[in-house]
């Protein structure tokens, strides 16, 4: 939850005015429709990247180094690599 929904959830709760609730949560629909609807980009979390519009991955492939694990994710139009929880490259 982004800090200005939470901020309304909490004057909401505070006030216990129903009406602030209703439009938290309003917004918080509005945020998760804005980030489904964008597309991907370096430096997001896999859960950005779930959230976004490319969503769960159809496979993922995981290669365990020395210097830890990195992930390709496989989708039906293209490739995600994720280095730990962080998004490094996309190959479409």
């Amino acid at each position: 939850m982004n800090p200005q929904t939470k901020a309304i959830y909490v004057r909401a709760l505070t006030e216990s005015n129903a009406k602030l609730a209703k439009i938290a949560d309003l917004e918080a629909k509005r945020v998760k429709v804005a980030k489904k609807s964008k597309g991907v980009s370096i430096g997001m979390s896999k859960e950005d990247v779930k959230s976004s519009s490319w969503g769960k991955p159809r496979h993922i492939n995981r290669t365990v180094n020395a210097y830890g694990v990195s992930e390709q994710w496989v989708y039906d139009g293209g490739y995600l690599y994720f280095d730990s929880e962080i998004l490094t490259a996309i190959q479409n």
